[in-house]
């Protein structure tokens, strides 16, 4: 590299390049430290971070951390697009734009970057562990701090530079984090991100003529958007340098005024008068004192000598808010009086509403234009009204407050406080039909005490025209569990988001994303309402001092069930996130888990332990009973990525209709039925959740159903006091309470939504690969490896303690797939019909003899005709609901392996002399390989021997 001092004097020769030196000085950054290495074409190049621009202004360059190219810029229109280097321009004056001057612009159409420093391009390159990332407003700030405190820094423009630009087209709410930082957070193993932001934050004098909240809002959104996008990868927390009376901070400024030991090793000539100089030295090494004092800071979560910090990841949207000062007015006039009472009229703006400022320090509202034609006023409890005189009259003897706006298609209301002159208080909901009707409003109001209203429907509009400027909205959730248009899961009691649990109030109102959720089961307007939400409230989620993990739960759990835990455990898992399984692009469905065995071996218990992880037991359905159909597709609309219970299966005691609504839970084809309405509307009872049935019996006599379930057989009846004990120990959880489990998993959602596509393509190629010489149903692969895979990403990102490794789970399934396998082979609608076959063959009503078949060599051939009428005879006999036609039941023989082509002489199908008959249409079969005896002395099959082929039951 050349001589630094020839460089340093290149442009101390030049007046208008005073700005350009005064930035690097400010920044402490040398020449020769000053330029990054890039590669463009396969040639290698060297970059300026900042270079000074014709008009003495200073572009800072940025490297391409994903491409090792500089950032670049596209502009112009086809044919003539044209390809530019991307720069940010410091501006020396600054620059006039739309929203007023800005010392920082990007080139014009070339959108925002980020500015990675060394040590974060390096670590990137070199894969190395970055314990805390610093992201920080302002390309000359990360710089700053990382050559004056060796911090691996990534500058970003703009408040919410993190975020991914908006695509042409693309909704405004889509927000997505910027795919390099995605791939450091990743590449890097981040465990803490911290968005570092100047000290003003919280300063009121920005504002101008806006609302005075506009400005601690605008950090409010940002802080809540930096929480939304980091999260998923690591612990997000929010720094900036502590509030000056008189001076704003950045880092920049902090580090510059601090400042000890400088970088640049060649200072300016003694001579060069022209630029003041900017440093003030204070004390040794200050500026990595600052340094530490920031990593300090974040390491124990609590404010430093220098800076300020919140953990964002630990606070809840409303806990955010608290943090700016904006959750309430009277939180906010606390915190900024100071700075309001200097404003010469004594009012501020609140968001959209207006207050003064009284004589006694006081707050109240200010009276708006809207609000003066009006003619209701409160006075001691009561409402009244005026008359043309002045005289007034009464129109209630109560007070009324909007606390929420329920927001809900089928049922909007109002969550209302009213309270009389004696100071009775009561909550109660009022629907949007009641506050339009006096005599409905009047009667709803005296339902609950002595709440009388008096006045007039005219009366009645100015009362809603003020509740309802002031009311707040809140969402009526229509399902619970995973809401995919809020981003998270929904117990009864409070929602998880990646931060965990975030409980209702009192109003059973949770706040959340600047949004407000109502679940009234919580509420305390429900309390005395057991019956109506008995069942709701049993998906609920309490947190607990003593709260069960993960793998507490699982080695408890599969101690008690053995190989069927570990599968079941897996199961569940899946369960929590079958909305992402289900539309993988492999194919849409998700399994049933079947659980069959003989009374008192457990099939049940299993499914009402996995029940347990979503709160209290809920009740299985009966499939054998009187329940609908339309009733237990309701169940599975109620909660998205849960669990239902179907109890009691039986292959002949549950409908034929029953059975198809089972395989339709697989599809996740749900109940549709046309509106009550003149549009051709038409409204759906979708399927939201996963199954697990139990019963006696496997469902052999319906193929397509068996190889949509993954089976659990159970047979062990008797118990060891030892085992009785770990199942107590396990009971003992489950009373306690195990969403917990439930909640820390829900956590993981955004990991298994981002590494689901690959991770199922490994699981399923280690499916394949294990049965590639054999012939297994395509469908029970998919539905082992399905379930497998968001365990696998959980282990490979060592997010959980499975107990068994990877390869040990892999050999359960590949033993339970074989057993299921067996079984559904064996109970084909063909190896029904060779077992029909053969009991008619004991029974002598198919001969040799009577010309039914006819042995030619190693050869079995039949009569076609006469097999079909006597198989579909004894099929109905049986009760078995599938019946294979004469043309179906001959394309199956004929597409078998040990089906035989035989020709005559012309080359046409050979036709058969069966026992003095003309030559008739015959099919014929390798003998040996059909498993069947037709040679043997035939000897009638006593009951217990026909149920054995023709029955069901595994046991």
């Amino acid at each position: 590299m050349s001589d630094p001092k020839t460089i340093y004097d290149k442009y101390l020769n030049n007046k208008k390049y005073s700005f350009f030196l005064k930035q690097l000085l400010e920044v402490g950054l040398p020449l020769e430290k000053n330029e990054f290495s890039y590669r463009r074409d396969g040639q290698a190049g060297t970059g300026a971070y900042m270079t000074p621009d014709a008009d003495g202004n200073v572009r800072f360059y940025v490297p391409d951390i994903l491409t090792g190219d500089i950032e670049t810029y596209t502009y112009g229109q086809a044919p003539h697009i044209k390809i530019r280097d991307w720069y940010l321009t410091r501006w020396m004056v600054p620059k006039q734009t739309t929203t007023g001057p800005a010392k920082y612009t990007p080139v014009k159409g070339g959108g925002t970057r980020i500015l990675c420093t060394p040590p974060v391009a390096d670590a990137f390159r070199a894969k190395e562990t970055i314990p805390i990332l610093y992201v920080i407003e302002g390309f000359k700030k990360a710089l700053s701090l990382w050559l004056n405190t060796g911090l691996p820094a990534v500058g970003m423009n703009g408040l919410t530079g993190f975020k991914e630009p908006e695509k042409p087209g693309e909704q405004e709410d889509v927000v997505r984090l910027r795919k390099e930082l995605k791939e450091i957070l990743k590449g890097c193993n981040v465990l803490k991100v911290v968005v570092v932001y100047d000290s003003d934050l919280f300063d009121l004098g920005k504002s101008k003529d806006k609302p005075e909240t506009t400005r601690p809002n605008v950090f409010y959104r940002a802080s809540l958007m930096a929480k939304t996008l980091f999260e998923p990868f690591a612990d997000v927390y929010l720094a900036h340098p502590h509030i000056h009376p008189q001076k704003k901070y950045g880092v920049d400024d902090l580090l510059l005024e601090y400042r000890s030991v400088s970088a640049i090793s060649n200072p300016l000539p003694k001579q060069e008068k022209k630029i003041k100089p900017v440093c003030k030295f204070k004390s040794y090494d200050k500026q990595h004192e600052i340094g530490r004092d920031l990593e300090r800071a974040v390491r124990e979560n609590k404010p430093g000598k220098y800076f300020g910090i919140y953990k964002l990841s630990a606070l809840s949207d409303y806990k955010i808010k608290e943090v700016f000062h904006i959750e309430n007015v009277q939180s906010f006039y606390d915190y900024y009086r100071q700075q309001l009472h200097q404003k010469s009229d004594k009012k501020f703006r609140f968001f959209k509403f207006t207050y003064k400022i009284n004589a006694d320090s006081t707050i109240s509202q200010a009276e708006d234009d809207s609000a003066r034609h009006i003619n209701l006023e409160e006075i001691n409890g009561r409402l009244y009204t005026y008359d043309s005189n002045h005289k007034a009259k009464e129109v209630a003897n109560f007070t009324m407050m909007v606390l929420f706006q329920i927001d809900s298609e089928k049922d909007p209301k109002r969550i209302v406080q009213i309270k009389n002159y004696e100071n009775v208080t009561r909550v109660i909901e009022v629907t949007s039909k009641t506050f339009v009707s006096l005599s409905d409003f009047q009667a709803r109001l005296i339902d609950f005490g002595n709440f009388i209203w008096k006045g007039s429907k005219e009366n009645l509009l100015d009362l809603m025209t003020i509740l309802f400027r002031h009311e707040k909205p809140a969402i009526l959730l229509p399902t619970l569990g995973w809401s995919p248009i809020d981003g998270f899961y929904a117990f009864s009691n409070g929602v998880v988001t990646s931060q965990g649990f975030h409980p209702v109030d009192e109003h059973g109102i949770v706040s959340l994303n600047e949004k407000s959720y109502y679940f009234p089961a919580w509420s305390k307007f429900n309390a005395r309402n057991n019956e109506t939400y008995k069942d709701v409230k049993k998906f609920s989620h309490f947190q607990s001092s003593k709260a069960v993990n993960f793998s507490r739960w699982k080695k408890q759990f599969t101690t008690c069930y053995g190989r069927n835990g570990h599968i079941a455990a897996t199961y569940f898992i899946a369960s929590l996130f079958s909305d992402i399984v289900f539309h993988h692009k492999s194919g849409l469905g998700f399994p049933l888990l079947w659980a069959a065995g003989r009374p008192k071996t457990g099939k049940s218990t299993i499914c009402e332990s996995l029940l347990h992880l979503f709160g209290e037991k809920s009740d299985a359905i009966g499939l054998a009973g009187k329940s609908t159909i339309k009733y237990f597709i309701t169940r599975f609309a109620q909660v998205r990525n849960g669990l239902v219970h179907l109890d009691e299966y039986s292959n002949t005691k549950v409908s034929k209709d029953t059975k198809e609504t089972l395989k339709n839970i697989y599809d996740r084809h749900g109940y549709g039925r046309k509106s009550f309405s003149n549009d051709n509307r038409t409204e759906s009872t979708p399927i939201l959740s996963a199954a697990l049935v139990s019963g006696e019996e496997i469902p052999t006599d319906n193929s397509a159903l068996f190889s949509r379930s993954i089976l659990l057989l159970f047979n062990k009846d008797k118990f060891s006091p030892e085992e009785r004990a770990e199942f107590r120990k396990l009971r003992d959880m489950e009373e306690q309470g195990l969403t917990s489990v439930t909640v820390e998993l829900l956590c993981h959602r955004q990991l298994i939504e981002d590494n689901f596509d690959d991770t199922y393509d490994q699981v399923f190629a280690d499916f394949y690969t294990h049965y590639k010489t054999r012939a297994i149903d395509d469908r029970m692969l998919k539905n082992a490896a399905w379930m497998v895979t968001p365990v696998k990403i959980l282990l490979d990102k060592k997010k959980i303690d499975l107990d068994v490794s990877y390869n040990e789970l892999l050999a359960v399934f590949f033993d339970n797939i074989d057993r299921q396998s067996g079984y559904l082979a064996a109970n084909t609608d063909i190896a029904k019909f060779w077992d029909i076959i053969e009991i008619l063959y004991g029974r002598k009503e198919l001969t040799e003899k009577n010309g039914d078949f006819k042995f030619i060599d190693d050869t079995l051939a039949i009569r076609v005709n006469r097999f079909h009428h006597l198989y579909s005879l004894e099929a109905r006999k049986l009760g078995y609901e599938k019946i294979l036609d004469k043309s179906t039941l001959e394309n199956y023989l004929s597409n078998e392996n040990y089906h035989v082509d035989m020709t005559n002489k012309k080359g046409n199908k050979k036709q058969v002399r069966f026992n003095g008959t003309n030559p008739l249409p015959a099919l014929f079969f390798k003998y040996d390989a059909l498993g069947i005896d037709l040679k043997g002395n035939p000897e009638p099959l006593d009951d217990e021997d026909m149920d054995t082929k023709g029955d069901d039951k595994p046991f």
